[in-house]
């Protein structure tokens, strides 16, 4: 229902916060694994009193199911707080997440998530607990040595940094495309348009009734004045919706209508074109005089006509619509291809039609303005009210506000992912810390006696940094590599 694009966006969003889940997990496991190499003595405590590795196990497993379960209570708080805020972020374009909310099937996933949590972090410490390091923290090993649980907290870091540089490569990868989506020529000029739906329903307006108000219209909203040049098209420019057909050159008809060439066609207006600031590259546009009576004159994008003829002249040429048996059309100008459907995708060749020979009862009104456009929408509306005053008139806004409609979804998954990324940053750097500080504090009796061998201070933090610094840099070309698969 919401499409192909959406679906994979979701996926990808999906996948990112699964990947902070498990950096939680593996940021949980290393505090409750430190937690554990502090509390080796008492365990080995209770083990020599008679408690077996299954009832510590179970002590250890309860103390993180209390965790997790703490955690996901406050996890839920926060989506509902955050949940209005990221519909306002993504209303503008993405498909039914007005609809989004905290139901029965997420809190299930949910709890299913905790149990997990509470699983993976829980064990790690669990297999610190064996009986053989139990027996030997009761002596009281001191040292780099005496810690068995140092290398797969280290290893643990190393993941959580790797995650992390995935997260930002992909923001990164996402945030370049969507500058380069955002460098785009739509084909027309965004600047400076004002655009207004006009509804003619067939209850209320004939086909003919339709052909002459239009005119009518469009040289009321010419009068008002800063109004430069005003049409009309049928397909409200990056609203999602498009008008398909087939065409074939007349010349090399082909037998059947599966071999003509796909096109986006509209039902434009005289005037159209100049409002939009699309360039003529060949021909005449549409006058006020064309219709039926003369071959069904029709407007082309460049890519049509390089389809169509190549490099020869289009202008005057005959285009069959829609299969062999169809209507001939004449070709009398050719303007540059328009992108106003999306602009991730490459331009379509596209037709232009006039309204008088389809007369269509849906129109939106484009007016090119000089200066701001939402100036002149009290006047707009003045006249129209003058010259029809039953017409239904929608609500006037900037092709401005539709351009930031095309790039809203790139946008909220960018948004989605920064998000992510930063608390996957700021997870990674709360892990590398707890390591690093967890070591220092352990190897306190080792650094004093290394003060007092004669070692500077100085050296003492290099020697710590650089340990830090190995696991990161470890993590940075693990996570890099990952990345760039």
């Amino acid at each position: 229902m919401i499409g192909d694009t959406i679906e994979t966006a979701g996926w990808v969003l999906l996948a990112a916060a699964g990947v902070l889940l498990l950096m939680a997990c593996v940021n949980v496991s290393n505090l409750l694994m430190v937690r554990a190499t502090t509390r080796r003595t008492e365990m080995a405590v209770r083990a020599a009193l008679g408690a077996s590795g299954g009832r510590l196990a179970r002590q250890l497993f309860t103390e993180s199911m209390i965790l997790a379960v703490g955690g996901g209570l406050l996890g839920l708080l926060a989506a509902i707080t955050v949940l209005p805020v990221v519909k306002a972020i993504g209303a503008a374009r993405i498909p039914r997440l007005d609809a989004a909310r905290l139901d029965g099937q997420a809190l299930v996933v949910g709890l299913v998530a905790v149990a997990v949590v509470a699983a993976l972090c829980g064990l790690a410490p669990v297999v610190q607990m064996r009986a053989g390091q139990l027996a030997r923290s009761l002596v009281g090993t001191r040292g780099s040595g005496g810690d068995p649980g140092r290398r797969v907290r280290s290893i643990f870091v190393t993941a959580q940094v790797a995650m992390t540089v995935v997260l930002l490569a992909g923001t990164g990868l996402m945030f370049r495309s969507f500058v380069e989506l955002l460098r785009v020529d739509p084909g027309f000029e965004v600047e400076g348009t004002l655009a207004f739906k006009i509804d003619m329903p067939d209850a209320a307006y004939s086909a003919e009734e339709r052909e002459g108000l239009i005119p009518m219209l469009r040289e009321a909203v010419r009068s008002v004045p800063g109004v430069v040049e005003v049409g009309a098209t049928a397909v409200d420019p990056f609203s999602g919706n498009a008008l398909a057909n087939f065409v074939a050159s007349e010349e090399r008809t082909p037998d059947r209508a599966a071999d003509f060439t796909p096109v986006h066609w509209r039902v434009v207006t005289p005037g159209f074109f100049a409002a939009m600031g699309m360039e003529l590259m060949g021909g005449r546009t549409f006058e006020d005089r064309d219709g039926w009576d003369d071959g069904i004159p029709v407007v082309i994008g460049t890519s049509l006509a390089q389809a169509m003829w190549e490099e020869r002249d289009p202008i005057g040429r005959r285009l069959v619509w829609g299969d062999p048996e169809g209507s001939r059309m004449t070709v009398v100008g050719v303007v540059e291809d328009l992108r106003d459907v999306s602009l991730m995708e490459q331009a379509l060749p596209i037709i232009y039609r006039s309204h008088r020979s389809i007369p269509w009862a849906v129109m939106t009104m484009v007016a090119r303005v000089e200066g701001d456009p939402t100036s002149v929408i009290p006047g707009i509306r003045a006249r129209l009210a003058e010259v029809a005053p039953d017409l239904p008139v929608g609500e006037a806004r900037s092709l401005k506000e539709n351009l930031g409609w095309a790039v809203a979804e790139p946008r909220f998954n960018l948004q989605m992912l920064s998000t992510f990324a930063v608390l996957g940053l700021l997870m990674a750097i709360i892990g590398v810390y707890g390591l690093t500080a967890f070591d220092v504090r352990r190897r306190m009796p080792e650094i004093g006696i290394r003060l007092s061998l004669g070692a500077e201070p100085r050296q003492i933090q290099r020697m710590i940094i650089m340990q830090g610094m190995s696991t990161t840099l470890v993590g940075v070309a693990v996570g890099l590599a990952l990345a760039w698969g």
